[in-house]
């Protein structure tokens, strides 16, 4: 079996460490739009919320209004924590994305040595199939020559 025909096993494996790499890239993918739709939700929310609280003429007492202003800040601390799980799977995205590009690129390079590696023996062949040509030819010539001299 030629090398590059053995190559081949250590490029599926290459090409099995890629496409498990882009799996975890897609689930971190995934992970980063939950955590960022749920962070427009908890946004949007607290607007709203905000919104409706301060309303022109709405009538509330200091108690409810400072009840209201306590969970508005719940809504903060809620909404901050969310913004560091955004930010912690974007780091992760990042990660995942770095060891997707490592291997992308090993397995390039291994195609790479195995199309280098192919050519080569392609033209060891050849050069061998020349030689056994030229010897065959030469046989040949000698073989006209000693039934010539006979």
């Amino acid at each position: 079996m030629k090398r590059s025909e053995r190559l081949q096993v250590v490029l599926r494996l290459y090409q099995r460490r890629e496409d498990q790499a882009a799996e975890v890239v897609s689930r971190a993918r995934g992970e980063l739009d939950e955590h960022e739709r749920q962070l427009q939700q908890l946004v949007d929310y607290q607007r709203d919320y905000h919104d409706g609280a301060n309303t022109p003429g709405r009538g509330v007492s200091m108690a409810q209004w400072r009840r209201l202003q306590d969970y508005i800040e719940q809504l903060r601390g809620i909404i901050a924590q969310q913004e560091r799980q955004v930010g912690l799977a974007r780091v992760e995205l990042e990660r995942a994305q770095s060891v997707w590009q490592n291997a992308h690129l090993e397995r390039r390079s291994m195609e790479s040595a195995i199309e280098r590696i192919s050519k080569l023996e392609q033209l060891e062949q050849s050069r061998q199939e020349q030689k056994m040509l030229d010897e065959l030819i030469q046989q040949q010539q000698q073989r006209q020559r000693l039934q010539g001299e006979n």
